[in-house]
């Protein structure tokens, strides 16, 4: 069975548009409304794990985001309001308002490895993937001065650009090999094998 290319590319179209129905739901969202049903969080970087590399962020405890888990992190701008329950603007506002309002511009995407501790009501979480230029130019700027900045960690950016270059691939090669490969898959010829868990 070939998947004809016309199905190939109303796939990927459907996936880019409901990748950007969800971040526009979550972008036009106002910054309170997400910081109270826990899908955005407000924090401080604290400092760094020099030994594992990684970057020790201070959450209120109790407002922590999930483990194991990516995200984005922006620095807070100097112009947003100081108490972020009162911000009423919408996540899409805090993005688009680098100059540097409510966001300063700096940013990591990050992956949250483990919780440090929990002590005075603050949970400290433990994150990688910081570029190694942004985090000296935070150590230099803030740590070093013993300024702890405020940080925004929200959910990452949609896949999208990946999606819109599968379907463009798709659209500009109706003869690639791989593409249209004759797939033979029956029910009838399938037929798994039950793992013995108490073995492995």
């Amino acid at each position: 069975m070939k998947i004809p290319q016309e199905k190939h590319i109303a796939f990927y179209e459907q996936q880019i548009k409901a990748q950007e129905d969800k971040w526009r739901e979550y972008a036009d969202c106002a910054m309170n409304i997400l910081i109270q049903e826990k899908r955005l969080f407000i924090g401080r970087i604290w400092g760094v794990q020099e030994s594992h590399g990684n970057v020790v962020l201070r959450f209120n405890e109790g407002e922590v985001p999930r483990m194991k888990q990516p995200y984005f992190l922006g620095l807070v701008g100097s112009e947003a309001p100081e108490n972020p329950l009162t911000w009423k603007f919408s996540y899409k506002t805090f993005r688009e308002s680098t100059q540097p309002r409510y966001y300063s511009g700096v940013k990591a995407d990050i992956y949250t490895v483990t919780y440090w501790k929990t002590e005075g009501g603050k949970s400290y979480v433990l994150v990688s993937g910081f570029d190694l230029e942004v985090l000296s130019s935070i150590k230099e700027k803030y740590l070093d001065r013993k300024i702890h900045p405020l940080i925004v960690v929200a959910e990452t950016d949609p896949p999208v650009e990946y999606l819109i270059r599968l379907k463009e691939f798709v659209s500009r090669n109706e003869n690639d090999t791989i593409l249209n490969l004759e797939l033979n898959v029956s029910e009838e010829n399938w037929k798994p094998i039950n793992l013995n868990n108490e073995k492995m």
